[in-house]
């Protein structure tokens, strides 16, 4: 993989070298080849993805079928199957009726440190919070998914509520 700089996009090369020997059998020069195999390694992750996501479908289609109505069972099950995903912490919180508070119903995360410190956070402020703080507070009002990685820290530390700092710091 090849980057001109930290923000262009990568660029995929395969190069080849055979040597070029004269009728004695000594090497005489060296052909060289590179070739920009780009469009070939993007068709391939596209396909990986693609694939992916057919699995997490199909994982997804089987804990809803096996779960019944059992709503705890579908979030629990649900919250798992997406930390092993995406290989970091799942909240699944649900807004109130009213749309006033949100309740984080399911939470897992591959990392025991990280679940230890989110259930410390919930333990310190309850699993019940108005809907217009922190990010999920951004969400509902934005109505746009927010993949946590992508927020810059400070970002992400301005709009978390306090009992969530320590977290945001420590993983």
């Amino acid at each position: 993989v090849f980057r001109k700089d930290a923000g262009a996009r990568p660029r995929w090369l395969s190069m080849s070298v055979r040597p070029i020997l004269d009728p004695g059998g000594e090497a005489e020069g060296a052909c060289f080849l590179l070739q920009d195999i780009t469009p070939r390694k993007m068709i391939e992750l596209s396909r990986e993805t693609y694939m992916q996501r057919i699995e997490t479908l199909y994982r997804l289609s089987h804990i809803i079928a096996e779960s019944g109505s059992d709503a705890t069972r579908i979030t629990h099950s649900v919250a798992i199957l997406i930390a092993e995903v995406i290989g970091d912490l799942c909240t699944i919180s649900l807004l109130s009726p009213d749309g006033k508070k949100i309740k984080v119903t399911a939470y897992y995360d591959t990392s025991t440190l990280s679940r230890g410190l989110f259930r410390k956070v919930l333990a310190a402020m309850g699993t019940e919070f108005p809907s217009n703080q922190g990010t999920a507070g951004r969400v509902i009002e934005t109505g746009k998914p927010v993949l946590i990685s992508n927020v810059p820290p400070e970002e992400l530390a301005a709009v978390a509520i306090p009992e969530f700092q320590e977290f945001i710091q420590q993983v």
